[in-house]
């Protein structure tokens, strides 16, 4: 198909009015980047776009027939609800593919909004901005704030960084919406307390003064317009997790430290399309607690920006790998995890992701529970799903889509892409001891039963191996044996023989990994590579 004929096909089945019913964060994410492609291809002259009540700001580069905009609350859209004409209907996973569409462009935010004047004198400080954005709403099934920055992390931020930036505090909901703004369906909750707290930093500014004194001196009283146009003019970022982040990420070369209690953004969206939405892209730093966001304010002792893009002091380093979206300690965190006194809550049957609480109880904090003596050591195992090409993007798929539900069956989800990182590349990167494939054991590093470049890879996630668990069934022998034949290999290539296939691995506590075939997983007698697993 030409692309003549893939803009026909693409135009074929758009209705003649394209409008958006969701979330503010999905819409940045599936229904922006759609609308702004079909533009720049010619796509929308016949057709009507409709968004929400303070969105036009967004949408005034298209080349559109009409831009209309509703007065109406947003709500939350499963993705299997939203348009067939979205080429993209889920976020959390790209619909499991967790790669660029085709038919998405990003546009520049930074570039757009950097020409609309600020008409706030009192940002002219001279020195460079920092955004710190807050939510305190009710979250999911949690049905109270679970993502927030407390009065505490509140008062150090401002404490630490005050005299290096012009800091902006933003939570809206702290004071009654504007009307031109349509705001998320969650409710939003009293006794946060950081307007009291805001009155012991009179250096700090809020959003609704410095958007007040700009309508006052002549601009325009839209708060999209002047948001945007403010984070145009900021390259540092602190935010808790939510809608809003994506928003951030929109704007070039900025250093966006998040605090994400949970979600389900650490799976893939931090290390997927964060960073697309941006050319370069944000560097981000995810904080999962406030001791770990605490830490993260470290990076932004340096105010420096070359090239449009932040610079991290040099001995930050460290905290910025400790934070970084792709550690492995935060990509295996399970989605809707428990937060401090929380009690468990599960994703519903469906997958959709949505988190519900537990036997049907209500979301309370428990009550104390007497101390117990720490429980008897239980074993646990990794199960390696290595079937090749097609079957492989199918298993992923359907594995990403659950991971909520195997969380729930205390079953982790490894990621492809972090997993490869951290575990597959150091594994293919390390000589192999032994040509024949013989396995370590009481040598320094070796580990009875595991060929040594298996263990150090496993060591370089955090993971102390300890025993390969081969197949002693003979049914399972006689099909790995029909599904990996054994190949004569010149003596030579001996070591450098791939696996087309791997089977099951049976390593401590790595649990379920989604990962391309691996060496040495699974040696089954008789067979000379390893077996597929069925």
């Amino acid at each position: 198909m030409d692309s003549v004929e893939r803009l026909t096909s693409a135009e074929a089945g758009l209705p003649e009015t394209l409008e958006y019913i969701g979330e503010f964060g999905s819409e940045l994410i599936v229904f922006l980047p759609f609308v702004t492609w079909l533009s720049q291809q010619g796509l929308l002259r016949r057709h009507r776009v409709t968004s929400y009540s303070g969105m036009r700001s967004f949408y005034a580069h298209l080349d559109c027939r009409e831009y209309v905009e509703k007065s109406e609350p947003r709500r939350y859209v499963k993705p299997a609800a939203r348009p067939a004409w979205l080429p993209i209907k889920d976020e959390d996973s790209f619909d499991g593919t967790r790669a660029r569409c085709e038919r998405h462009v990003y546009p520049d935010l930074r570039a757009r909004f950097a020409q609309v004047d600020l008409h706030a004198v009192s940002l002219r400080s001279g020195k460079p901005l920092l955004i710190v954005h807050n939510k305190y709403n009710n979250e999911w099934a949690f049905k109270r704030p679970i993502n927030h920055l407390n009065c505490d992390i509140l008062a150090e931020i401002f404490t630490r960084l005050q005299n290096n930036y012009t800091i902006v505090y933003i939570r809206h909901g702290m004071r009654p919406v504007d009307a031109s703004y349509s705001h998320d369906h969650n409710i939003t909750r009293k006794g946060l307390g950081d307007a009291q707290l805001l009155a012991h930093f009179p250096g700090i500014l809020t959003f609704e003064q410095v958007f007040e004194e700009h309508v006052a001196a002549g601009g325009a009283r839209d708060v999209n317009q002047f948001k945007n146009a403010l984070y145009a003019r900021c390259f540092h970022f602190i935010s808790a997790q939510g809608g809003g982040t994506y928003q951030c990420a929109y704007f070039s070369g900025a250093l966006l430290l998040i605090l994400h209690r949970t979600g389900i953004e650490h799976r893939w969206p931090y290390h997927g399309y964060f960073r697309w939405l941006a050319t370069p892209p944000v560097r981000l730093a995810i904080a999962t607690s406030d001791a770990e966001l605490r830490e993260g304010l470290a990076l932004f002792q340096a105010t420096a920006i070359a090239g449009g893009v932040a610079l991290l002091p040099s001995a930050a380093a460290p905290v910025a790998a400790a934070l970084d979206p792709a550690r492995h300690g935060l990509v295996s965190m399970p989605p809707w995890k428990v937060v401090q006194d929380q009690p468990h809550l599960l994703s519903d049957a469906a997958g959709e992701g949505l988190p519900a609480p537990a036997l049907g109880r209500a979301a309370t904090p428990p009550k104390p529970a007497p101390e117990a003596p720490a429980p008897a050591p239980t074993a646990s195992f990794s199960l390696h799903l290595g079937v090749h090409k097609t079957a492989t993007t199918y298993l992923q798929g359907r594995l990403a889509n659950s991971a909520a539900y195997l969380a729930s069956r205390k079953v982790s989800f490894e990621p492809l892409e972090p997993f490869r990182d951290t575990f597959t590349t150091p594994l293919w990167s390390t000589p192999p001891e032994d040509p024949q494939g013989a396995v370590a054991g009481g040598a320094e590093g070796g580990v009875p039963g595991i060929p040594r470049p298996l263990a150090r890879a496993f060591r370089g996630l955090g993971r102390e191996p300890a025993r390969l668990l081969q197949p002693k069934w003979p049914h399972l022998r006689r099909r790995a044996r029909a599904a990996a034949p054994a190949r004569r290999l010149p003596a030579g290539r001996a070591a450098q023989r791939r696996p087309h296939r791997a089977g099951l691995c049976g390593l401590d506590p790595v649990l379920l990994h989604r990962v391309h075939p691996l060496a040495a997983l699974c040696r089954i007698p008789g067979v000379s590579e390893p077996a597929a697993a069925r």
